[in-house]
């Protein structure tokens, strides 16, 4: 089996702010972002 993350980490977990609730009321109330490594060398 291949394992996808390293949930054993000393690293800041964010909180979970959206709590699946993906539908803002207003514009601009919520942004996301998403940071993905490729490893080039």
């Amino acid at each position: 089996m291949k394992i996808l993350n390293d949930s054993n980490h000393k690293f800041f977990i964010s909180k979970n702010h959206l709590n699946r609730e993906f539908t803002p009321a207003t514009l601009n109330e919520v942004w996301v972002s998403d940071i993905t490594y490729v490893r080039t060398a």
